[in-house]
């Protein structure tokens, strides 16, 4: 399988101005984009932080075990949870951890001896998803309204209250390396900052779904995720016979147009609403996503293809 490129833009560049006009004009709503110095434009320290898992480990503090972690033990890929298209497809529990015994789970040791912590390949993956707490809030400065919302200072009343990220609608992601979260859409805007480490996202506009394979109404699968196994597709080694079964089964998934992109850390990449989506962490990693709603006039417009008997 091949893909297109995605649009790399550097924020930090051109004043606040010039990158909102430029995400509202060329790319919101239209194509996703990585801003490739989004956390040092922004003033993060997160980056920088976060990577040292002793740091990570202790920022937060906390008596009992509140953090949902999901754990894949299956010896496959491992998946985000929170989009199904197979439950059959791993065996996985999801249980309660403190902060600290949740990195300790997802974090390779820094001291290069301590055997604690299984390769991608031998053990447990695991997921652990948080809102943005206090502690991790204070290292990420600010959020990025700036280079993405268009503001009259001038007449801050006139017409409807300015856009903004919420901040307790921001996540965050802190996963092992092999991790996979399956195709699937949103039915917001998402960014996606990248803190610690790195993904692999590979993104269809919602032209293509007809050739995705969703679950179709009424079916008991999401509606929004697609039956394809990118992750099988694509694996190195895949046999001729193996590729061949794939293809019997989503023949069409062969033939849809995609993009990919890495981001690394301190990069961010906007995904537009119903766009599909499929990442796999290349490394142990950290991010922080950011979803915001669609605007009146999005509502009113957006195509919803999954609402009709013949999705």
């Amino acid at each position: 399988m091949q893909f297109g490129d995605v649009v790399r833009v550097g924020v930090g560049d051109a004043p606040p101005e010039v990158a909102s006009n430029r995400f509202c004009h060329s790319f919101r709503g239209i194509a996703p984009y990585v801003m490739t110095d989004f956390a040092r434009t922004l003033g993060w320290s997160a980056p920088a932080l976060w990577a040292a898992r002793d740091y990570l480990r202790t920022v937060v503090t906390d008596t009992a075990p509140t953090t949902p972690v999901s754990i894949n033990t299956s010896g496959a890929q491992g998946f985000d949870p929170t989009v199904l298209y197979d439950p059959t497809a791993a065996q996985q529990s999801i249980q309660p951890m403190r902060w600290a015994e949740a990195i300790d789970c997802v974090f390779k040791p820094e001291d290069a001896n301590d055997q604690s912590h299984t390769s991608p390949s031998d053990g447990p993956r695991y997921y652990l998803k948080s809102y943005l707490r206090d502690e991790l809030r204070a290292d990420v400065q600010q959020l990025p309204d700036r280079l993405l919302f268009q503001h009259n200072p001038a007449s801050p009343s006139a017409g409807p209250p300015p856009e903004k990220i919420d901040a307790k609608l921001t996540k965050v992601w802190i996963g092992s390396e092999g991790n996979v979260t399956p195709l699937h859409f949103d039915h917001c805007h998402g960014l996606v900052a990248q803190v610690v480490g790195a993904k692999r996202v590979i993104m269809y506009p919602p032209s293509e779904s007809s050739k995705l394979h969703p679950f179709p109404s009424g079916s008991g699968g999401a509606q929004r995720a697609s039956r394809v196994d990118l992750t099988a597709m694509m694996r190195p080694g895949t046999t001729a016979d193996a590729e061949n079964k794939e293809r019997e089964m989503y023949p069409l998934a062969w033939e849809a147009q995609g993009v990919a992109c890495d981001i690394a850390a301190g990069e961010a990449l906007y995904i537009p609403p119903f766009w599909w989506h499929h990442i796999t962490a290349l490394d142990d990693n950290v991010s922080v996503l950011m979803p915001f709603d669609l605007s009146p006039y999005e509502q009113r417009t957006a195509d919803r293809p999954w609402c009709r008997p013949e999705w």
